[in-house]
């Protein structure tokens, strides 16, 4: 169950919805949505955040979110060790 609802006014929704991602206040919330960027990002943003003293930009976890299981993990393990830069 996702906790969404019916919009009525979608207009609204769609307010909500890019502040939501494009706020740093509204993004610091989206990091507690479980598995909906891609599965295990939490656990990644934190050993990120561990490894490079910062949590992951929200490009970063979007392009992350594109590739495939197999080369996602490569990149992450690239990340955790190189960063992103």
């Amino acid at each position: 169950m996702s906790g969404l609802k019916e919009q009525k006014h979608p207009r609204k929704a769609v307010d909500y919805l890019c502040g939501y991602l494009g706020g740093e206040e509204k993004f610091q919330r989206c990091r507690m949505s479980h598995g909906w960027v891609f599965p295990g990002w939490i656990g990644v943003s934190r050993a990120y955040k561990q490894a490079r003293g910062q949590y992951m930009c929200e490009d970063d976890l979007a392009w992350l979110s594109t590739l495939t299981p197999g080369d996602r993990k490569r990149e992450i393990g690239w990340a955790l060790t190189e960063g992103f830069e």
